[in-house]
């Protein structure tokens, strides 16, 4: 019974990647799987391609299909928010804004692209940036309003010209928009409050989360990341990794034929040397970031508090219960990270000069933001294939024995097997039995009689 040039290029894939001691093979087919290559000039060019073969092959009883895993999409779309894919995906789209890299326009596109795919229960709670910073606009607009509401002349106009009723309305409503809105910000606030407390670097998520609210605080923001030198470093990285796996295949080519050590040694150092050199980069990366700075000696509960207040508009919360508790909450979350990060520093400092222990340091409080954490989530992503599936499938079709030594085939890994090229045969054999028959200039399958080239 024959198979044709695809169904032989999909048996030599199977046989490639089975298990020891076992007919069983198993492989992921991804993005980069394809196409495969084969003999004959054929290629299998997808995973449509790749079922209809297996069917065949099932059919005829060469295998027997044990599983075809493909991941659902419902399971990424139902992903809490707080440790999903989504998540990084927001946390970069709200960096890039923050850095200028991309407009409100472009960022809202893409926030909404995001959010789409997600369902969670405080989905209602997430808002994006720009949202946020058009809020404290209007409660600033409304703050003014009020004092226009409540001027002197208002007052002593309101009961002669029958204004009484008109200024109560204008009250009423601006009291009312600026609850709603500090509503909403203290619902987002417990959201992101959540994903503070489970991530280490928390200072980075409050500023990816919360900079419309906090950007006042700052006293200068420093942007130590240069973009050139940035993507520069990337393409090399993208390059060394491209590198390490061609020379990694080519020792484990040369490992499989026998080859002389000192060649594959060569092969070796010249893979340590890639793999260091990728590791330097990375370094690199990773100790570049945002520097934010704050007046440390003057940071108290109630300097944050009043700076909150300047940022909504106002400088006494007392009218509006709401927003005094959503600014309550956002000061003492904001004071006991900086008191954490003072306390650490201070520390430090003291390792550094005992001698100068009881002295008072009053400088600035620099915070690094790790931004390479975020975005070079979406570059590590580039290096990953997009998973299609997984097969199982059971070659039954195996020859137990080598046609040459009279050895097990089936106690061998695929990678340690061949087999027959014509398409009439297919018969398993040993690579090294095979290489050493063909050096004996044996050039004949010893099955079906055809001439024979290792694949």
């Amino acid at each position: 019974m024959g198979v044709t040039a695809s169904e032989w290029t999909m048996l030599s894939l199977l046989l490639n990647h089975k298990a020891p001691n076992s007919r069983m093979s198993e492989l992921a087919l991804s993005d980069k799987t394809f196409p495969i290559k084969g003999p004959h000039g054929y290629e299998i060019k997808n995973l449509e391609e790749v079922k209809e073969i297996l069917n065949s092959l099932e059919r005829k009883g060469i295998i027997k299909i044990e599983e075809i895993f493909e991941p659902s999409n419902q399971s990424k779309d139902t992903e809490v928010l707080e440790h999903g894919e989504n998540r990084r995906e927001l946390e970069k789209i709200n960096l890039l804004y923050i850095m200028g890299k991309i407009d409100a326009t472009e960022y809202e596109k893409k926030f909404f692209e995001i959010f789409s795919k997600t369902r969670v229960e405080n989905k209602g709670d997430i808002i994006p940036l720009t949202l946020i910073e058009r809020y404290v606009s209007i409660s600033r607009l409304f703050h003014i309003a009020l004092t226009f509401a409540n001027s002197k002349l208002s007052t002593e106009l309101s009961s002669f010209m029958q204004l009484e009723s008109i200024e109560s309305l204008i009250r009423t409503t601006i009291s009312q928009v600026i609850e709603n809105l500090s509503n909403l910000l203290f619902r987002y606030l417990q959201t992101i409050k959540k994903e503070i407390e489970v991530c280490e670097d928390k200072m980075t998520t409050i500023f990816v989360y919360l900079y419309p609210l906090i950007k006042d605080l700052i006293k200068e923001k420093k942007l130590t990341v240069d973009e050139e030198s940035r993507e520069k470093m990337f393409k090399q990285m993208e390059e060394l990794k491209k590198s390490i796996e061609v020379e990694k295949e080519v020792i484990s080519v040369l490992k499989m034929l026998n080859e002389d050590e000192r060649k594959i040694k060569t092969h070796e150092d010249k893979l340590r040397k890639l793999e260091d050199k990728l590791n330097e980069i990375s370094e690199k990366v990773e100790k570049e970031g945002i520097v934010i700075e704050f007046p440390s000696s003057g940071i108290s509960v109630d300097w944050i508090r009043n700076k909150l207040m300047a940022t909504f508009g106002g400088s006494e919360p007392a009218h509006h219960p709401s927003l005094r508790k959503f600014v309550d909450e956002l000061s003492n979350l904001l004071y006991e990270e900086f008191s954490k990060i003072n306390l650490s520093i201070n520390q430090e400092r003291k390792k550094q000069q005992p001698q100068k222990e009881s002295l008072h340091h009053h400088c600035e409080l620099h915070i690094p933001i790790h931004i390479h954490k975020i975005l070079s989530e979406g570059r590590k992503d580039e290096f990953k294939e997009n998973y299609y599936c997984s097969l199982k499938v059971s070659l039954i079709w195996m020859n137990d024995l080598c046609p040459i030594m009279m050895d097990s085939t089936i106690e061998s890994k695929g990678g340690e097997l061949t087999m027959c090229k014509n398409l009439e045969c297919f018969v398993i054999y040993h690579k090294k039995c095979l290489e050493k028959l063909l050096r004996t200039n044996v050039n004949t399958c010893m099955v079906c009689g055809y001439p024979i080239k290792s694949y």
